[in-house]
């Protein structure tokens, strides 16, 4: 498995923006089942990427959600809302960040979060746009914006699965107790090479920026 970056620290601003239920708020013997919710934040979304004479600017970004769960030692929680794949989008006036999944968090120990953006499903969906589909080819992910001025669309065809080792692993009592996991990425660095950036519409350079993607996945935990 492979490590990503975890930041050890408390995130009040996505704290304020979900409907956590804190055990401080809680009194006499009120027992409350213990609840997990989990995010995902695009980070420079709305900054124009500059590096010599070249610039990027993002409009949007839509990307398909798929299961999203933690891993005990020997059990499987899934979190997400509903079963199929959705679409997300995100884009200078949208919510970011967004809810993933959340609900009861039942009682044990954790010891691994894992996400996955898989490629559109075969099947029709009205709540997965056409751009994700060419044919018998099926994307992930799809940006839009301008480079140097020209409009471009990228499109994904890997499927990102970051995982993150909770370290040390997170013990859930059954009752009276919230969690909240802020997964981000940093769009900035998603067009960069060296000193340079990345031209989206050049076919070559889907590796590099697929690498980017991947490798800069975060995730912010309680402490």
């Amino acid at each position: 498995m492979k490590n990503l970056s975890i930041k050890n620290s408390l995130f009040y601003a996505f704290l304020c923006i979900i409907p956590f239920i804190l055990s401080s708020c809680l009194s006499g013997e009120n027992q409350i089942s213990s609840r997990v919710q989990v995010g995902l934040e695009l980070q420079s979304l709305d900054d124009t990427l500059r590096s010599g004479q070249d610039s990027i600017l993002i409009d949007n970004i839509r990307l398909i959600l798929g299961k999203s769960y933690f891993l005990e030692s020997e059990d499987t929680l899934f979190i997400n809302r509903g079963e199929n794949p959705r679409q997300l989008s995100f884009d200078q006036q949208s919510a970011n960040p967004v809810l993933l999944a959340g609900g009861t968090f039942p009682e044990g120990t954790y010891e691994q979060i894992k996400l996955t953006i898989p490629k559109a499903p075969t099947e029709t969906s009205a709540l997965i746009d056409e751009d994700f589909t060419n044919g018998d080819i099926r994307y992930t992910l799809i940006v839009e914006g301008t480079y140097n001025g020209e409009d471009f669309r990228y499109r994904s065809e890997r499927v990102f699965e970051p995982e993150f080792a909770l370290q040390p692993a997170i013990t859930v009592p059954e009752f009276n107790q919230a969690f909240a996991f802020l997964i981000s990425n940093d769009v900035e660095g998603w067009f960069l090479s060296g000193n340079g950036l990345l031209d989206p519409g050049n076919p070559d350079n889907s590796t590099e920026i697929n690498d980017n993607i991947e490798q800069l996945f975060t995730i912010e935990i309680p402490e």
